[in-house]
Parts: structure tokens; C-alpha cells; sequence
């Protein structure tokens, strides 16, 4: 009797067991002490352990308005169950879809404004779960104008840059900036101990944001600063590129190319990259004394790269000579040749208010005042300063640079001038034809 008891009672547990597993199958493998750890975790590419505790999204930058949750959970002995995400802090939990390797997805459309308390619960075959509050950020959609945010924090950068501010300016960096936020710190105060009257202007060019929530940036800028070594005046202008990256709601930047408009006393370091520039614009840089010039682009960044001395020249044999000049004739500076138009420096005739002479006879070239001076001395042309005008009154003595429609540079110096007569001009000249202001 008591033999046939436990025979049933055998095979009802049994029956029992096959019972819960159908229920729950996944719950029997791997028993194990080892813990549930999630190797990885994003929402739209924007990786959970790098970001501070609330994220914004932008509208605009959600793949039709879906935000995505995707992970990849491990335990060493066993294998994950289940995945589930809550979205109120834990009052409601949804599945996510989960693979056999332990990557899980999850998708929702989240409402504007509505701020989320995200959590992730990892549940292995033994049941046990990762640490639940670890994963907890609240996630929020904001239909803010991307452009309109990332003009504002270039604004705030610039403006503490001019006042000379550092830790002003450094609020506008991101945390993980990609050439180390210590060294733009750096790098920075030493362009504030380079520079006096700093003034920098910009214009957005492009605006591109990525499903990492990473925003690319283009603009054109134009920057005046003073050496306070030489107190000269030195002008560059260009165009190039910055990535901003959400920090706190607010795009911050996340890395900077050559040119750099900011910390380019230390541009090996703080760059990342360099732009694809199809121009010679001239470009500021600073060495490691706090001397200042400013070098044709492509100069720039090969001193930049082998990290060369800023003072050597660029290069190309300065051509010089004299020349004179009678009313509309002019001269080419590449080959010396004297002609009536077409030239880059011409002598106008008298139409009653007296002679000019003119540097645009080929296009918009433009010229500096450089006042009376030693020509022969003059190792240097002016980084600012140039203006598309012609030159009036004629003065002896009076020495210019001259910027041509080339892209290169010529300094000039009035000998002669007869202006009661014929009104021939007798013109000292040094040309430079590689592109940079070096003589």
C-alpha cells in the first residue's frame, strides 16, 4: 500500500514540474551565484553611462518621432530571460525584444515635454536581476529649434572668450571633449595671455544633427585679436567645423577642427581633424613664447602638424626691383611686366581732384597703410587691415602692402611722385608669390 502511495505521489511532482515548466521554461537553465550586468546601453546612440542623469532629445533628430532603447545584458553562467523597461519609475514594466545573445530593443514614441523615468530590468533563468536603479535617467523630448540652441551656445562661448573668462567659457564644453577639456582649459589661457582685444565673428553655415545626438556644425568667422608681445594687429578669416554634443539639455562642444577658433595656442592637442579647404586664407598661430603670425592655410597646418617654428618663412624666392610709372600704366608683380590694364597696381590719370594708385586693375585686390618706412627692412606684411579702395593722395615715402587678386602679397614703397607734372610714380617693390606675408 505505502509503496503504490509514493509511486503517485512521484508522479504527480513530476507532473507537477512538467506543469511550470510549460509556464516558464526559460526560468531552469543556469543556476548560478554570478551576477546580471548589462555590457552596454543606449537610447538613440547616446550611451547611458556618459550621460548625465536627464537626457534631452530633440524632435528633429528622432527617426519619425521613435526613440530607441537598445542593450546587450550578460551573466556568466546561464543565459538572460527576460528584459523589461519602465517608463514611470517602476509603476509599469514592458517587455523588450530580446535575442538569444543577450541584446534586447525597445521602442516608443514619447510625447513633447513629458519627461520619462526610464529603468531596465535584466532577469536571468534563475531568476535573479542586474541592479535596477543603476539604469534609472529621465529622458525628455524637446522641440527646441537645434539651431537656435547651438547659435546660443556659440554666442556664450565667444562672448567669454573676448572678455577672457575661462571658466565662463569652459561651461559651454562638454564633459567628454574629445581633445581633453583640461587641456582647451589650458590651451586657452594661454591664447588669453597671446591676445589683447580679442573680437570674433561668425556666421552659421550648416546645421546637421546625427542619431547619436551628435550635431555638426559649419560656420565662417572672422577674428581680430592684438599681440600683447608685438602689439600688432593680426586678422584672419576662414571657415571651419565644430561637433556639439547634449549635455543637461543644452549642446555643448564635443570636439573642434584646424582652423581653430578657439585654444589655438595649443592646436596639435585640441584639434581633431582638419577641414578640406580649397582656399589659401591666412590662419593665426601662437607658439609656445606667445608669438603671434598669421601663415597661409596650408603653411599652418604642416607647422602645426610637425609642430615647426611659427617665425620661419614659408618658403618662395621674394622678388624686388623699381619700376615707374606714367598715367594708367601698371604693373604685374609675378613677372615684372609693365601694361595699360589688366595689372595689379596701376597709376589712374588726374581727373581734377589729383592721381591714385589703384591695386584692383585685375579684381578685388585690396591694400594696408603701412606709413613711412624702410622697405629693404620690412620682413613682414601686415595680418590685417586691407581694404579694397585705391590709394589717395599719393605721398612720398609712404609704403603699402598690397593684397592681390591671387591670393598673394606685395609691398610697395612711393620713391618719386610728380604731381604738378607728367605725374610719373617711381615704385620700390618686393613681391612675395608663395602666398604668405613673409619678405
Amino acid at each position: 500500500m505505502s509503496k503504490i502511495f509514493f509511486k503517485i505521489l512521484l508522479i504527480s511532482i513530476l507532473i507537477f514540474g512538467i506543469a511550470n515548466v510549460a509556464e516558464a521554461k526559460w526560468w531552469i537553465f543556469g543556476q548560478g551565484n554570478n551576477e546580471v550586468n548589462i555590457n552596454y546601453l543606449y537610447i538613440n546612440k547616446n550611451s547611458f553611462d556618459e550621460a548625465q542623469q536627464k537626457i534631452v532629445l530633440y524632435k528633429e533628430t528622432l527617426p519619425n518621432g521613435i526613440a530607441k532603447i537598445t542593450g546587450k545584458a550578460s551573466v556568466r553562467s546561464g543565459r538572460i530571460g527576460l528584459v523589461q523597461i519602465s517608463k514611470d519609475n517602476q509603476a509599469t514594466w514592458e517587455s523588450a525584444k530580446l535575442s538569444d545573445n543577450g541584446a534586447f530593443q525597445y521602442d516608443f514614441t514619447p510625447e513633447i515635454g513629458k519627461t520619462y523615468d526610464v529603468l531596465i530590468k535584466v532577469i536571468d533563468t534563475t531568476g535573479k536581476t542586474n541592479k535596477i536603479e543603476e539604469t534609472h535617467k529621465q529622458i525628455e523630448v524637446s522641440d527646441q529649434n537645434i539651431s537656435q540652441l547651438v547659435r546660443e551656445t556659440l554666442d556664450g562661448m565667444i562672448k567669454a572668450y573676448e572678455i577672457e573668462n575661462p571658466g565662463q567659457f569652459m561651461t559651454y564644453v562638454n564633459p567628454d571633449f574629445a581633445g581633453d577639456a583640461a587641456m582647451l582649459d589650458y590651451a586657452i589661457r594661454k591664447d588669453f595671455n597671446a591676445f589683447d582685444y580679442i573680437k570674433l565673428q561668425y556666421f552659421l553655415n550648416n546645421v546637421v544633427t546625427d542619431a547619436s545626438g551628435k550635431t555638426f556644425v559649419s560656420i565662417n568667422y572672422i577674428r581680430t585679436v592684438v599681440s600683447t608681445k608685438s602689439g600688432q594687429t593680426y586678422t584672419d578669416r576662414g571657415a571651419t567645423e565644430l561637433v556639439f554634443k547634449n549635455d543637461q539639455g543644452k549642446p555643448k562642444v564635443l570636439n573642434m577642427k584646424n582652423p581653430l577658433i578657439f585654444g589655438l595656442s595649443d592646436a596639435g592637442n585640441v584639434a581633431t581633424g582638419t577641414i578640406a579647404s580649397g582656399t589659401n586664407e591666412s590662419m593665426l598661430l601662437v607658439d609656445d613664447s606667445g608669438n603671434v603670425d598669421a601663415k597661409p592655410f596650408r603653411d599652418a597646418i604642416i607647422i602645426i602638424e610637425n609642430d615647426s617654428d611659427i617665425t620661419s618663412s614659408s618658403g618662395g624666392p621674394v622678388e624686388s626691383g623699381t619700376f615707374t610709372l606714367s598715367e594708367f600704366e601698371g604693373i604685374l608683380f609675378e613677372s615684372g611686366i609693365k601694361q595699360v590694364g589688366g595689372t595689379d597696381l596701376y597709376l589712374s590719370d588726374d581727373a581734377g581732384s589729383g592721381r591714385a594708385l589703384i591695386p584692383n586693375g585685375r579684381g578685388p585686390a585690396e591694400f594696408s597703410a603701412m606709413g613711412a618706412c624702410n622697405l629693404s627692412s620690412v620682413t613682414q606684411a601686415p595680418s590685417g587691415g586691407y581694404i579694397n579702395d585705391y590709394i589717395f593722395p599719393i605721398v612720398t615715402g609712404a609704403c603699402y602692402a598690397i593684397h592681390t587678386v591671387d591670393n598673394t602679397y606685395a609691398l610697395v614703397k612711393v620713391l618719386s611722385y610728380d604731381a604738378a607734372g607728367a605725374g610719373a610714380a617711381a615704385i620700390q617693390y618686393k613681391y612675395q608669390p608663395d602666398g604668405s606675408k613673409n619678405f
